[in-house]
C-alpha cells in the first residue's frame, strides 16, 4: 500500500472490506487513536479521507459521508493499492516516447521486456501495456483482472525519476555482476581424466578475438566496456534495440558521475 498524501481527498466507495482493514492498520500506525472498534466502525461507514488541521495543531486523518467542500483534489482510495503487476495502461494514441518512459519505469524495477520483436506493437485490440506472467511487460489485449488507467496517472504514482534511476543502476550491476560470476560450462565425465569443457555461448563467440582481451590492451574502463559489449551483442542474445537503450542509460549513469566530479571515471 502507498503512502497517503495529505494533499488529496480520498474517495473511499470502490475500497474493498479488505483494502479498507489495510488502511485503516495504516491510520492506527500514523495515529494510535484510530486503534478502537468505533474508529474502525467509522471508516467503513464513511465515504472520503481526508487531512485536517481543525482540531490537532499536527493535524490528523479524518473521514465523514458528505464532502461538501474542499479545494482539494478528490481522488479514488483505489490509488493506494495500485502496484505495476495489478494495473495495465491503455496505449492507444501514445506516442512511442511515452510507452518507453513507461517502459524504463518496468525496466528500473526490476521487470524486463519480452522478447520478441512485437512486444511493444500497439495494433487492433493490442493496446494494453502491462505484466505478464512471468514477469515480463509488453502490449497485449486488455487483461479483465488489472485496473486500466491512464499514462498521466501512470508517471504521477510510478515515475519518481530519482528512486527509478537508483533502482537502474542496481539492476545494471547486477545484470553485469551474474554476467561475470556465471561462466557457461559444460561437464564431461571421463573414466580415466575427468575433464571440465569450456563451451561459451553463441554470443561469446572469440573466434576473431577476446572482446575481455581487446579491453585490458586498450585500458577501457567499465562504462566504455559494458557499452561496447551491449551493442557488439545486440540481436544476438537480446534484442539489439534493447541493448541501444541500456547501452544509453549506462552512458547517462557515467555522465552523472562526471557531473559529480569523479573525473577520473
Amino acid at each position: 500500500m502507498k503512502e497517503l498524501n495529505k494533499n488529496y481527498v480520498y474517495s473511499l466507495e470502490d475500497l474493498t472490506s479488505e483494502e479498507k482493514q489495510q488502511l485503516l492498520e495504516k491510520l492506527i500506525a500514523l495515529d494510535s487513536a484510530w486503534d478502537g472498534e468505533a474508529s474502525r466502525l467509522q471508516l467503513f461507514s464513511s465515504e472520503y479521507l481526508y487531512f485536517s488541521y481543525s482540531y490537532k495543531y499536527n493535524g490528523e486523518w479524518l473521514v465523514c459521508r458528505e464532502m461538501y467542500y474542499t479545494n482539494k483534489e478528490i481522488v479514488n482510495a483505489k490509488e493506494l493499492f495500485y502496484t505495476l503487476e495489478n494495473i495495465q495502461v491503455g496505449c492507444r494514441g501514445l506516442s512511442k516516447e511515452q510507452i518507453k518512459e513507461m517502459c524504463k519505469v518496468f525496466e528500473a524495477n526490476g521487470y524486463k521486456i519480452w522478447d520478441n520483436e512485437d512486444a511493444l506493437k500497439v495494433i487492433d485490440n493490442y493496446t494494453y501495456l502491462r505484466i505478464g506472467m512471468r514477469k515480463e511487460f509488453y502490449v497485449n489485449r486488455e487483461a479483465y483482472n488489472k485496473t486500466t488507467i491512464t499514462y498521466e496517472k501512470f508517471i504521477e504514482l510510478f515515475s519518481n525519476k530519482e528512486e527509478n534511476f537508483k533502482k537502474l543502476v542496481e539492476v545494471l550491476n547486477k545484470e553485469r555482476a551474474e554476467e561475470s560470476n556465471n561462466p557457461q560450462y559444460e561437464v564431461t565425465m571421463i573414466a580415466d581424466q575427468p575433464k571440465e569443457v569450456f563451451n561459451p555461448q553463441p554470443h561469446y563467440n572469440n573466434d576473431n578475438g577476446s572482446l575481455y582481451k581487446i579491453a585490458t590492451q586498450r585500458q577501457w574502463n567499465a562504462y566504455v566496456f559494458d557499452v561496447v559489449k551491449r551493442l557488439e551483442r545486440g540481436g544476438k542474445k537480446d534484442p539489439l534495440k534493447q541493448e541501444i537503450e541500456k547501452s544509453i542509460d549506462v552512458l547517462k549513469i557515467w555522465l552523472n558521475e562526471l557531473e559529480d566530479g569523479n573525473e577520473n571515471l
